[in-house]
């Protein structure tokens, strides 16, 4: 029994698999739940079984459920009901997410495509480290990403398959600085503009924040617009971070950033 690709964007997706891929070359595609977005993939394997025998499978997801699943696929349309394993299917290796960086022989297999199932979970904090060491191993991998999840709440960025984490900062007090004053354009302050708790409600406009003017050139506060208070020593570490931030980049600068146990923390 053959692999067939029942519904017009199964048959889509295929089709631009196959136009597109190649060596280096890294496709994603989104599928709402419940759509089939196993498929296409299978079907990619059983063409290249059929004319390209000698290229080597890794197919990676979350779960073992996911991997049993997948294989029952395989061994239904593609092996006519015989068993996935290293005699049948030699080519062919299936692990999770967390294994990847467990499993020496991983390094040793060198695959040709590498397909990420449940793609929005490869940029979990402890599985960073070892999908970026697969990735720079096989360089040039065609790889092929698939997800019914596009949307995280870090910054990971699914489709051009990077493994970006932010951490969350249950910050004491949070804000944004601007490096130059954007009401005046004067470059001779640096308004900074902060809030206790999470920095959130500030750029959402949900509270007023206090504001502070410093003159860059005495490092002062030249005006206050607010009740709050910081500690000096931690403001004028802020200074510095703002300043060093602006020299860094030679241009006006507006910067979010947060402090959390006195530690200051420049988020964007």
């Amino acid at each position: 029994m053959a692999v067939e690709l029942i519904y017009k964007h199964q048959q889509k997706t295929y089709d631009l698999m196959r136009s597109s891929l190649g060596p280096g070359k890294r496709e994603v595609f989104i599928y709402p739940v419940g759509c089939g977005k196993t498929f296409p993939p299978i079907k990619y394997l059983e063409d290249c079984l059929k004319n390209e025998q000698n290229k080597k499978f890794l197919y990676v997801t979350s779960g073992l459920d996911i991997i049993d699943q997948t294989k029952s696929y395989i061994s239904e349309y593609i092996l006519g009901g015989k068993p996935v394993n290293k005699k049948t299917l030699p080519n062919f290796r299936a692990v999770t997410y967390h294994a990847v960086g467990l499993l020496k022989s991983i390094k040793k297999l060198r695959p040709d495509v590498i397909i990420f199932d449940e793609i929005h979970r490869m940029g979990a904090e402890h599985w960073e480290e070892c999908i970026e060491e697969l990735l720079k191993l096989n360089p040039n991998a065609e790889i092929i990403g698939m997800s019914a999840t596009p949307e995280r709440s870090d910054d990971f960025d699914i489709y051009g398959i990077n493994v970006i984490i932010q951490v969350m900062i249950d910050s004491d007090y949070s804000g944004v600085a601007f490096t130059v004053d954007p009401s005046s354009e004067s470059d001779n302050y640096i308004l900074i503009e902060m809030t206790e708790g999470l920095g959130e409600k500030l750029v959402s406009g949900k509270v007023i924040p206090n504001k502070f003017f410093v003159r860059k050139e005495t490092g002062m506060i030249d005006l206050k617009i607010g009740e709050l208070s910081l500690d000096e020593v931690i403001f004028n570490r802020l200074i510095l971070e703002i300043e060093k931030t602006e020299k860094i980049y030679k241009c006006p600068m507006d910067i979010e950033y947060a402090i959390k146990d006195r530690k200051i923390y420049i988020l964007q």
